[in-house]
Parts: C-alpha cells; structure tokens; sequence
C-alpha cells in the first residue's frame, strides 16, 4: 500500500512538472533592460535586440488606460497592435492614404460645414501570431507595453 502511495505521488509529480510553465530569465532580463531605456529616454517602436545567445524583435509602445473600458480590451488591444508592429517589420507592408474632402454648401453659395477624412490602407505581405509580452508598466499616466519574438537562437 505504501509502494503504491509512493509511485502514484511520484507519477503526479512528473506530471505535475512536466505540464508547469517555465520562466524565461532572458526576456524578463530584456523586459526590464528596454524598461530602463525607456524610462531614461521615451521611445516607440521595433527594434533588433541582441543577447549574445539570442536575437530578438521587440516593439514598445503606450496606450492610455482611459480610452479602454477594462484591462482586458486594453491588452487585446497591445497584442494585436504588436503582431502588427512587428509584421511590418518582419515582412514590410505597403501604406496609401487619401484625403477626401466634403463641403455643404447652402443657398447663397457659401460653406456652412467641411469634413475632411482620411481614408489609410494598408497591404502587409504576412502575418505574426507569436508575439508574447516581456513587460508592461506605468509611465506618465500611460500604460508601456513591451512585446517580442525571438527571430534566432546563436
């Protein structure tokens, strides 16, 4: 009975273990090195990174809280903005915009109310999905997310 005890323990934990999520230190270490940049000089965008054993995509950008309605909506948000930034990136993407122009005009000929809008679109070559969060935090009132991808292993 103790001999079963003791192998069904041992089989839960190899499972147990097998199944856990691991902690990559090399991106929470990137995570917090792009922080520190950040905080020291304000900057959006993608960039190459290097650890000397890896390569890696990484875009940083802000997004205010208020504009979302919960924390969940605002990291969908971040995700997708990510796998876009770093898609242009990886693959390019081919930008047009127009600007088109609506005048009202009443009875005497005059302009009573302009709109301008403008119209963006946008041809991306491939698409990204497996972009993953290395850190988030405050910064002037704005929410910093950085997110990457390792492109290659040295």
């Amino acid at each position: 009975m103790v001999k079963k005890c003791i192998i069904v323990s041992f089989l839960l934990t190899i499972c147990a273990w097998s199944y856990s999520q691991t902690i990559n230190f090399e991106r929470q270490n990137l995570g917090r090195f792009v922080q520190r940049m950040y905080e020291n000089a304000p900057f959006e965008g993608v960039q190459l990174m290097d650890t000397g054993k890896t390569q890696y995509v990484v875009a940083v950008f802000s997004l205010d809280e208020d504009a979302y309605p919960n924390a969940a909506s605002m990291n969908r948000v971040a995700n997708v903005k990510a796998n876009s930034m770093v898609s242009k990136y990886l693959n390019g993407s081919q930008i047009t915009s127009a600007l088109v122009l609506s005048l009202k005009y009443d009875k005497d000929s005059l302009i009573v109310n302009k709109t301008a809008t403008e119209q963006i679109r946008e041809v991306s070559a491939g698409m990204v999905k497996s972009v993953e969060i290395f850190a988030s935090f405050k910064y002037d009132g704005l929410t910093v997310f950085v997110f990457g991808k390792e492109i290659n292993t040295i």
